[in-house]
């Protein structure tokens, strides 16, 4: 209870009494993989460590939790739903295990026969940018996430940014993410060499 006041950076000095409580909010720092695909447990570890409100598991990691804890059954279907919305519709499909002589690359892009392969689907030759065949969905950063909008949003660099990301067109699933400024193309990030025969003219 009491006043409340925003501090925000470069600013003349403030003053702090006893009794004054500080209180940061920020974006966490990058994860690996999608969201989506995260344990719901450690997604409630860290809600009950207060890492992570309720509100913010369901949006970001598509993980229900309520006054009982977690809701499995609810858990899935809001998973199943934020796919769909990323596919704008389109029925996701389950996961679809690579050929054994599939080459990883990341988390769920593989190199089969020179092309990039994401749960069947051809996402173009090894020698192209695969970003230009998935699935793109970009969003400003207000709709991204709240925290990340500052007082006097439009002046800030994050208003002239965008977030975007690369998917699966099987599974909705996220292959990689990037910011970039507005209409620039995508980031062409991996080059990979196409594959030569081994050279045997040498005993």
């Amino acid at each position: 209870k009491g006043e409340q006041l925003a501090v925000e950076p470069k600013i003349t000095p403030i003053s702090v009494g006893d009794g004054d409580v500080w209180e940061w909010f920020s974006p966490s720092t990058a994860g690996y993989g999608d969201p989506l695909r995260r344990q719901p447990a450690a997604v409630l570890g860290d809600v009950e460590a207060r890492l992570l409100t309720a509100d913010a598991a369901g949006r970001v990691f598509g993980v229900v939790i309520d006054d009982e804890g977690l809701d499995v059954a609810a858990t899935a279907a809001r998973r199943k739903d934020l796919l769909r919305d990323r596919l704008d519709g389109q029925e996701p499909a389950d996961q679809v295990e690579p050929p054994e002589d599939a080459k990883r690359i990341g988390d769920l892009l593989h190199v089969v026969d020179g092309r990039w392969w994401c749960n069947g689907a051809d996402l173009g030759p090894l020698t192209e940018n695969y970003k230009l065949q998935a699935r793109m969905r970009e969003m400003s950063f207000a709709e991204l996430s709240q925290e990340f909008i500052p007082p006097e949003y439009a002046a800030q660099m994050s208003a002239k940014m965008v977030f975007r990301e690369y998917l699966c067109p099987v599974t909705g699933l996220r292959i990689d993410s990037e910011m970039a400024r507005i209409g620039e193309p995508p980031l062409h990030d991996i080059v990979l060499p196409p594959a030569t025969p081994p050279d045997r003219s040498q005993p």
